[in-house]
């Protein structure tokens, strides 16, 4: 009597939930039944894709493939070919493979599968080349509508977010189950609050957000501790500003989602690349905001223009009373290069790093108080409103012009109507010409207005983001003095490009041009000098 092992598969938890493989089974056992033969063994496979998953990386296949090479079955049944696979340019060879050992391979709805002839081998090939053409548009089907349901706002999926939780809305789908949407769980929402805060206003990392939140007592979603890469997801997931994406697809706004702004969100994304490695060069922020040093990663060399670094230097014991005692150490700005001799440098080995920070901390405060004093709209609305007037204006005469050239060719083709009838006091090829005429004339008016348009919307943009900039600087200057240490680290990186110091503690703040634009009194260098 032949043995038979028989192999069932599905491809999705929702096949596993309809009992597709019981129905394999079923239709198998009846089958081998008819036929005389009897089950040796069965292999079934939840959830794995015939497409995607290859047959090496297939437990059932591989197991069968080794009883195979011992002679254990003479029989290998599935309810269809492509249970096997749906890889044209795999699943035929791991066919042939079988057949090429002395196993059958049988399908209950498709009669044995053979490789006697180059016909038969090309039709074992057409087979699993239309598996693959209808696994493929499969996934293209899917693809396509999940990327509608996410345009349309919809959740499509995977794990529910952390500062969210699953509803249903009465939404349900094709199959009619219950499809969830998302909505903001406040205390979680606080938590996700709290974590970019402290990224963009304190410069807290990852790692240190985790500790922070673990000392809170703060669960993940999941109820365990926090973890650096968990920390990362959030600051990473455009969701909290209220936007549902799915590979290229994106929804419009959704305000019911939205738990961080778009500014605090941006200034965290870039917060979060110029931490990377491979940004180190270009890093205007502080890596970290732990140590004592205000002014760590903006400080540079004026001798060689390499950055200094944060270093200790320990000071000698004075006596007191006859008594030797001991004296804390001083945090000074090192000139690496020139202590390690990396490079030639003959400017100073170090600098204090108290004074420094006071001399800076002088500077910005000047600075601070000149903005927290300044109108935000004159800041801003009157400077652009100036560069703006001759667009404005020639952006109304243009529009004024369109409108009557417009007028006057709708009032030409009706004329065409009038010709045709004969109460036109123009001939057609009049009113042909002068149709013509206001066509390009409205073409070439366009060419102009169009191109001020764009101009006049993206100074506009630029009007709103300096606007945002400008009032986030100035909330800055009112709570500047009583901020902490790593509030005013990312504060001053913000404010600060980069300080030379040269010998005998000559300073030089070079100011981001932002500063610039906010006609604040900086010189056109954007640079502050001042000598401790």
């Amino acid at each position: 009597m032949n043995r038979v092992y028989t192999l069932y598969r599905v491809s999705t938890k929702g096949q596993v939930e309809k009992d597709d493989i019981p129905m394999q089974r079923i239709s198998c056992e009846e089958f081998t039944e008819r036929q005389g033969w009897v089950i040796a063994k069965e292999f079934s496979e939840k959830g794995v894709s015939g497409f995607k998953t290859s047959a090496d990386k297939r437990d059932a296949i591989q197991q069968i493939k080794a009883d195979a090479e011992k002679g254990m079955f003479d029989i290998l049944l599935v309810y269809l070919f492509d249970r096997l696979g749906r890889r044209e340019d795999e699943t035929p060879f791991v066919l042939q493979w079988f057949v090429n050992r002395g196993i059958q391979v049988w399908s209950v709805n498709e009669g044995e599968a053979r490789i006697d002839s180059h016909v038969d081998k090309l039709m074992n090939y057409i087979r699993f080349w239309q598996a693959s053409g209808e696994s493929e548009k499969t996934s293209i089907r899917v693809k396509t509508r999940l990327a509608q349901l996410t345009e349309e706002g919809h959740f499509t999926g995977g794990a529910c977010p952390f500062g969210y939780e699953l509803f249903h809305n009465g939404r349900m789908s094709r199959k009619d189950t219950p499809c969830f949407d998302l909505r903001i769980v406040e205390n979680e929402a606080e938590t996700v609050r709290t974590i970019f805060r402290k990224t963009v206003a304190e410069g807290f990392g990852s790692y240190r957000l985790a500790c922070y939140l673990n000392s809170l007592r703060i669960p993940t979603k999941t109820g365990g501790e926090w973890y650096a890469h968990a920390v990362m997801g959030i600051l990473t997931r455009e969701i909290y500003t209220g936007y549902l994406v799915n590979g290229e697809a994106r929804s419009k706004h959704l305000p019911d989602l939205q738990i961080i702004d778009d500014d605090t969100f941006k200034s965290a994304q870039s917060i979060v690349v110029q931490r990377r490695a491979e940004n180190k060069t270009q890093r205007k922020v502080p890596y970290t905001t732990i140590g004592k040093t205000l002014l760590s990663g903006l400080v540079y060399c004026g001798t060689c223009g390499k950055r200094l670094v944060v270093g200790t230097s320990s000071r000698k014991p004075t006596k007191v009373n006859g008594e030797f005692v001991k004296r804390s150490s001083v945090i000074n700005y090192t000139c690496y290069h020139r202590t390690k001799m990396k490079r030639s440098c003959d400017g100073q080995t170090a600098y204090i790093a108290e004074k420094v920070d006071d001399a800076v901390t002088i500077i910005l405060r000047q600075l601070l108080q000149k903005i927290k004093e300044y109108p935000v709209d004159n800041a801003v609305n009157a400077k652009f409103e100036k560069q703006n007037k001759q667009l404005r204006q020639r952006q109304k005469a243009l529009r004024a012009e369109l409108s009557k050239v417009q007028a006057a060719l709708s009032a030409l083709e009706c004329e065409i109507v009038k010709s045709l009838q004969g109460e036109s006091s123009f001939d057609a090829d009049t009113i042909n010409r002068l149709i013509r005429e206001h066509r390009q004339n409205i073409t070439d008016l366009n060419a102009e207005l169009i191109p001020i348009e764009q101009s006049l919307a993206e100074k506009q943009d630029a009007v709103n983001s300096l606007s945002a900039e400008f009032l986030k600087i100035s909330n800055w200057a009112a709570t500047y003095d009583d901020a902490p240490l790593a509030a005013k680290k990312m504060i001053a990186a913000h404010l600060i490009d980069r300080i030379t110091i040269s010998r005998g503690y000559q300073i030089e703040v070079f100011f981001n041009i932002t500063l610039e634009q906010f006609n604040l009194g900086l010189t056109s260098e954007r640079i502050a000098t001042v000598a401790v």
